[in-house]
């Protein structure tokens, strides 16, 4: 026994509205948008080496010492590890290391003294290329 279908042969794809026209021509230009500015930055990644810049924040008391915030910014095109950064304040020097300080970003830390700093200098004393 043979059955006849009353319906066509091939079934219709269904037609896309006027939205999804819309939504997939968002989606695509936003892949493609993405995409092409992470390719641009990647070419356009130079080679100059990290360029430390120091900033001290306000400083906090703690108990019987003084913590002192300090904010180094890298504005060269390679990441720097294990940036050790000596704070002198008067007679006292402090320390700290920073694991990690990628390209064009900062990271904070804080530098312990006995005594209230005034007019503290910083410098980057060393650092590794990951």
């Amino acid at each position: 026994m043979s059955t006849q279908s009353s319906g066509p042969s091939e079934p219709h794809a269904p037609r896309k509205n006027a939205l999804e026209w819309a939504v997939f021509a968002l989606s695509l230009a936003l892949v493609v948008g993405v995409v092409g500015f992470l390719g641009y930055r990647a070419l356009q990644q130079g080679e100059a080496p990290p360029r430390f810049t120091i900033v001290f924040e306000a400083v906090e008391p703690q108990g019987s010492d003084f913590l002192l915030p300090v904010r180094v910014r890298n504005s060269g095109d390679v990441t720097a590890a294990q940036v050790l950064v000596e704070v002198t304040s008067g007679d006292e020097t402090g320390e700290m290391t920073l694991q990690y300080v990628p390209r064009h970003s900062e990271r904070q830390g804080v530098v312990l003294f006995r005594n209230r700093p005034a007019a503290p200098t910083a410098r980057v004393v060393g650092y590794e290329r990951p």
